[in-house]
This record gives C-alpha cells, sequence and structure tokens, in this order.
C-alpha cells in the first residue's frame, strides 16, 4: 500500500467514525466530544477548529468531507461513488443516504468483478443506490454523484448506444417506481464519504442499516 493509498485508507476510517458518531449520538465516543467541543451543536455545525487534541482534529478534517447541502423535510439524499481495484481486477460501490437532519439511515459498501468503463462503474453505482433506496422502503430521494456523463444520460435517456446504456435504462425503469427522484452532480469534493465506502470496503458486500419510522 502506497503513501496516497494510505493517505485514503485513513480519511475512509475517519469518516466511517464520524458516521458512527452521528448513528449513535448515545455512544461515549460522541457523549465524551459532544460535551468538550460541541455541546449546543451537532458534529455537523460546530466550528470548533482550536484547543483540541489531535484525534478530535483529525475528526473534524472527516467532518468536513460530510458538507453537504440537506434535502427538504421528509426527503432523503443519497451519496454514491465508485471506485477501482486494478490490483484485483475488482471495482467499489459506496453509497450513503441520510435525512433532512443529517441522520445516516443506510449505507452500503460492496465489491464488484471490474467492468469495462469507469463509467460503467459508475452507471452500475447509480442502478444499485436506486435499488438500495427501494429496498429500505423510501419514496422521495435525492441522488448526488460525481460522474456528469452518466447523470446527463439518466436525465436524458442518451446512452442507448453506450457500453452501459442498459444499466441506464434499468435505472430510468427503477427510479419510476420512487414517488419523487432527482440525480443530480457534485463534485467529487463533496462526495468523499461515498468514495471514501467505495475505496475501503474489504468485504463483498456490507450494509448498515437505521430503522425507519416510515
Amino acid at each position: 500500500m502506497d503513501f496516497k493509498e494510505i493517505e485514503k485508507f485513513n480519511e475512509a476510517l475517519l469518516a466511517k467514525q464520524v458516521w458512527r458518531m452521528l448513528k449513535n449520538p448515545e455512544s461515549l465516543c460522541h457523549k465524551v466530544f459532544k460535551a468538550r467541543f460541541f455541546p449546543n451543536f451537532s458534529i455537523l455545525e460546530t466550528t470548533s477548529l482550536t484547543n483540541g487534541s489531535y484525534a478530535w482534529k483529525s475528526i473534524l478534517s472527516a467532518r468536513d468531507v460530510l458538507h453537504w447541502s440537506p434535502p427538504y423535510q421528509n426527503q432523503y439524499k443519497a451519496n454514491f461513488s465508485g471506485a477501482v481495484f486494478k490490483h484485483t481486477n475488482s471495482a467499489g460501490l459506496g453509497v450513503i443516504i441520510r435525512d433532512n437532519k443529517g441522520a445516516v439511515i443506510g449505507a452500503l459498501a460492496m465489491r464488484i468483478p471490474l467492468p469495462q468503463s469507469v463509467a460503467t462503474i459508475e452507471a452500475l453505482t447509480y442502478r444499485r443506490v436506486v435499488q438500495f433506496a427501494i429496498e429500505i422502503g423510501l419514496h422521495d430521494v435525492i441522488f448526488e454523484g460525481d460522474a456528469a456523463v452518466v447523470i446527463q444520460a439518466i436525465k436524458h435517456g442518451s446512452a442507448d448506444q453506450s457500453l452501459y446504456g442498459h444499466i441506464v435504462g434499468d435505472i430510468i425503469d427503477q427510479s419510476s417506481l420512487l414517488f419523487h427522484s432527482d440525480f443530480c452532480y457534485v463534485n467529487r469534493s463533496c462526495n468523499k464519504v461515498a468514495n471514501a465506502l467505495a475505496t475501503s470496503v474489504r468485504l463483498d458486500f456490507q450494509v448498515w442499516l437505521t430503522i425507519l419510522g416510515i
């Protein structure tokens, strides 16, 4: 593992730690950090950048990758990304879904055999995030990814002759099962949590869920 891979792996671990704190506000870790550094805010809102330990500053750096605009009330936002593992001839898919308060309600990380192109990986990730939203019973979802070409293909149905045209067709058909959905492009720097899940996946399939009253 080279330096760049180690850096990405560490970022992924930190992002997962922030995710656990958001998901488990009653955990000892969350209670300790909240009491000292953000007693009146959520970890997403605090601006406490000084007078902290190395651990806290590291967690804040990971918190920054969670900086994203929340959806409207009763909506959910799904961020997703793909990654390539050439040494194992495989690809990673990462998905994280949050509500309008920033609470994580579901996340997914999985490995698949390496497709023919990066665009195909992204298209497969888009299809999987729609499937995941349907599987956990969501109805109104904003999907955010960092592959503009695939998003445009989904919006305009213009990928019929491409390597991933049939996948785009599946995405359009499956998203029609939702009451409302939209696909939006975001810069990779705003999609780091999903990317961290995709690049750090170690098992073929991992899912984390929060029970919803829906």
